[in-house]
């Protein structure tokens, strides 16, 4: 019997090490077109940076990817919970690696050059929807309830200093927006030899999950309970993409509206590096209370203090919105891994990776609302008044998820969901 739980503890680790480099990959790879887009987008012949025009492409090669991730992120959910977490996990990250080593053989000579390129991110979003919450899922059904937050917290802080890297190599080393492409794709590919190694968890090979109902969309909106749950969690995230949407990946534009000169890159480091450091906090708070739900709050409280301080008290100098600001706003977004974690345990084996992650991928794409909705607001209240409306609103709809879901803490998840 001892030996046989150390055999699953040693499984655990050793998926915890994998996850956590595959977030790292997955990270770099989200991050790394917003880092580069502008100089893309420049070298490619589509626009002068500073120009509408620029801007323009900016926001469609987001919008693209984004909604990419939303679509990915329901496909490769389905089919984790169809077909096995294993398989969707080899799936995504080859499509995506692809689609990174394309992008980054791109030239202005090649024709329709900007078509090609919003093909190539929305594949890109597509595939790497399914690398965190997949890993998530495999954790939360492969280690024991009391620690699983724990693995958690190791995957997730360490995985997004892949969006660290990613700016650092852009702005510190000055590898060209080609060469960063080819990076995280080549990285993708490796990954594929240490997933190899990863066993698909016993919870989805349980008999009972195999008879089920699996990975089914209609199976989620005709269960009441879990129609509730779906939409409480989307909104749980509100404020963490409220924050990387606007003030963090356009953080020049953003800048450039309140009268500051600031390059992109920089928010974007320092805002995931306190989101790292956030996230084991968030995590440990977590463990130690023994609660998912009363952590959450307390994170949904700190995001009040960044919103506020935009607007009321808005930075005066570049270095103000470097590290005051984004450490701030990371901080404060913290409650990342937390999330996903917090869903996955919500619902039964048999939907689980359809939750886990749809949810966390319609999060990522709530970029397009959040813009659309700026960009509509903007003209008739101004930039930092817009900003601070679609804050509040996230915030307070964040509060509400959070009110409506159930605490988690500790749940065997060996369980199936049914039709109501």
């Amino acid at each position: 019997m001892k030996n046989k739980e150390n055999i699953i503890e040693k499984s655990a680790v050793l998926l915890i090490i994998v996850a956590a480099l595959g977030y790292f990959v997955d990270a770099y790879d989200l991050i790394v077109a917003s880092v580069v887009r502008s100089s893309a987008i420049v070298d490619l012949g589509l626009a002068e940076l500073g120009t509408p025009e620029h801007k323009s492409y900016a926001q469609l090669f987001e919008y693209v990817q984004s909604f990419g991730i939303l679509l990915g992120g329901v496909l490769f959910g389905i089919l984790g919970d169809k077909i096995g977490r294993k398989k969707v996990l080899y799936a995504s990250i080859l499509i995506y690696s692809v689609a990174n080593i394309l992008n980054g053989l791109l030239t202005a000579s090649v024709p329709y050059v900007s078509t090609v390129y919003c093909i190539l991110r929305f594949v890109c979003g597509f595939a790497l929807a399914a690398e965190l919450s997949v890993g998530i899922v495999m954790i939360s059904e492969t280690m024991k309830a009391k620690y699983r937050g724990y693995g958690s917290m190791i995957v997730v802080s360490f995985g997004v200093l892949g969006c660290v890297l990613a700016a650092f190599l852009f702005e510190f080393i000055k590898v060209s927006w080609q060469s960063l492409f080819l990076i995280g794709g080549v990285a993708g590919l490796l990954l594929l030899i240490f997933r190899y190694s990863i066993n698909e968890t016993s919870h989805f090979l349980d008999k009972e999950n195999q008879r089920s109902e699996k990975g089914s969309l209609g199976l989620v909106f005709t269960n009441k309970r879990l129609v509730k749950i779906f939409f409480s969690a989307i909104l749980l995230g509100f404020p963490i993409y409220f924050f990387v949407s606007i003030p963090i990946k356009f953080a020049a534009d953003y800048g450039k509206e309140i009268g500051l000169t600031i390059k992109g890159t920089i928010p974007i480091i320092i805002f995931y590096i306190a989101l790292s450091l956030s996230d084991i906090l968030a995590n440990y708070l977590s463990q130690v209370f023994k609660s998912r739900k009363k952590v959450i709050y307390f994170y949904l409280a700190l995001c009040i203090v960044p919103v506020l301080l935009l607007h009321f008290i808005p930075p005066t100098t570049p270095e103000q919105y470097f590290y005051l600001f984004a450490p701030l706003m990371g901080i404060a977004s913290g409650y990342w891994a937390l999330l996903i974690t917090y869903t996955a345990e919500q619902v039964g084996t048999n939907i689980r990776s359809t939750f886990a992650t749809s949810v966390p991928n319609v999060i990522r794409s709530l970029f397009i609302p959040i813009q659309l909705l700026l960009t509509a607001i903007q003209p008739s209240f101004g930039t930092s008044t817009s900003v601070f409306y679609i804050g509040v609103v996230a915030i307070a709809l964040a509060f509400l998820g959070n009110y409506s879901l159930n605490e988690t803490w500790g749940r065997d998840l060996h369980f199936i969901d049914k039709k109501d």
